[in-house]
């Protein structure tokens, strides 16, 4: 079966300094070649910043994969004045072009909280098993999306 791996730690907290004059900070990208090689597995941790100063909308941190069906399957730490007070909070989460997208519940999360986003594709069901741990307690799990990914990168949107 064809395979790659994208491993990656990332530590956002110089970027959000930026995030008021900004709609998307730094970030990595890796992808597959070819359609005959795609993402088995990636994992990431993220580990939450300080809220930015004077945030009067929307924080994302997330490390997502398109697939090759469309689906985005993606872990996502945020912040939303209009939700949660502005609370940072993490969720698993697949965005599909149509429709709306699949979600489980968020759980709050503080500054120094490690996050980490485990997706691996699951032969049996042909669909991607999606694991947010907290500081290494599961937090949210979700299964979804047909087909495979082909890319695996990173986003900063404020």
């Amino acid at each position: 079966m064809p395979s790659t791996l994208c491993s990656a730690v990332a530590i956002l907290l110089l970027f959000l300094t930026s995030c008021a004059n900004a709609s998307f900070g730094g970030g990595f990208f890796t992808y597959a070649k070819n359609e005959d090689t795609w993402i088995h597995e990636a994992e990431s941790t993220l580990i939450v910043p300080a809220q930015p100063p004077n945030n009067k909308g929307i924080v994302a941190l997330w490390i997502g994969m398109d697939m090759s069906d469309k689906d985005f399957i993606q872990s996502l730490i945020m912040s939303n004045v209009d939700i949660h007070n502005g609370e940072w909070h993490t969720y698993a989460f697949t965005l599909y072009p149509k429709g709306l997208p699949a979600e489980r519940p968020h759980v709050f999360i503080k500054a120094g909280d490690r996050v980490s986003s485990h997706y691996i594709y699951n032969d049996a069901t042909g669909q991607y098993d999606q694991t947010v741990t907290v500081n290494g307690q599961v937090a949210s799990t979700l299964s979804t999306s047909d087909g495979h990914s082909l890319s695996c990168y990173s986003g900063l949107e404020c």
